[in-house]
Order: C-alpha cells, then sequence, then structure tokens
C-alpha cells in the first residue's frame, strides 16, 4: 500500500473584505415587525459603507438606525445604533459585528459579546430581494429571530 503525500498547499483563503459587501449597495423596502421598513445603502468606498434605517407604521416613523460598516487592519466591522423620530438613541453605545463569513451575495456578522441583542445579522442577495435575518434577539417584544424581505427601491 502506498500513501500519497502532497506537498504543494492550497492557497490561504482570502480574508472578508469590504468589497465583498458591494451587493448591499442600494435603496430597499420591505414590510416587517406590523410597519414598512426601508434601508439605504453607500457603495463601499475609502474602507467604508454607511448605511440608514427607518420603520413606518403607517404615517409615523418609529425607528431610524444608523450604520457604518467600516475596513481596518483587523478586519471589517459593521456598527449600528438605533434612535427615536427625535434622534434620542436607545443604546449607550453602537452595536458591534464582525464580518466572519461571505460567498457570493452573501454576508454573517456576528457579535464579540455574548450579551449582546441581536447577536447575528447575516444578509443575503437573489435577484431583486435582499433577505436580513436577525437573530439573538433579547427583547420582550421581538424574541429570538426574525426575517426581512427587502425589494430594490427604483426611484
Amino acid at each position: 500500500m502506498t500513501t500519497r503525500v502532497t506537498t504543494a498547499t492550497e492557497p490561504e483563503p482570502a480574508a472578508p473584505s469590504l468589497n465583498d459587501l458591494a451587493f448591499l449597495a442600494g435603496a430597499w423596502t420591505g414590510e416587517m415587525l406590523g410597519g414598512v421598513g426601508e434601508e439605504y445603502w453607500t457603495t463601499p468606498r475609502a474602507g467604508a459603507m454607511l448605511g440608514a434605517f427607518r420603520l413606518i407604521h403607517g404615517d409615523e416613523t418609529s425607528v431610524i438606525e444608523h450604520f457604518v460598516i467600516h475596513e481596518s487592519d483587523a478586519g471589517v466591522t459593521l456598527r449600528f445604533q438605533h434612535y427615536t423620530p427625535d434622534f434620542t438613541p436607545w443604546e449607550d453605545a453602537p452595536l458591534a459585528f464582525r464580518l466572519v463569513a461571505v460567498g457570493s451575495g452573501r454576508a454573517r456578522f456576528v457579535s464579540p459579546d455574548p450579551s449582546q441583542s441581536p447577536d447575528t445579522l447575516e444578509y443575503s442577495l437573489a435577484d431583486d430581494t435582499l433577505t436580513v435575518r436577525v437573530s439573538g434577539v433579547k427583547d420582550e417584544n421581538q424574541p429570538g429571530s426574525f426575517t426581512v424581505r427587502f425589494q430594490r427601491m427604483i426611484e
């Protein structure tokens, strides 16, 4: 019996980068949590992507969020914070997530803080539908996880 020894090593996969998230860029809308959500993302540029979100119930904005995805030598981090319509923050500091996996039109962010709620954000794009799965929610109004399917807005 012979054993085959391979001396060639497979190349190390490239670390996830900000450019892997270009699929998020654009304007998105979808029904969620009893209202309509709108999410906006800029294209990756100069080491960052910016985003904004609002949740509308009837004629009222109930939630606003601001996002930044930043690339550094340590990796790619997504941070966001919730606000009331008068721009009062819900949290003392932004929530933070590390980009841990990417694929064609897919990205998974996980919080390094196990007490953070939510603890995981997963984005996937198929055709003009952006699916966002929010997991690890520790809130009596929306416990567990939920999924939002956004359609690309044509303006």
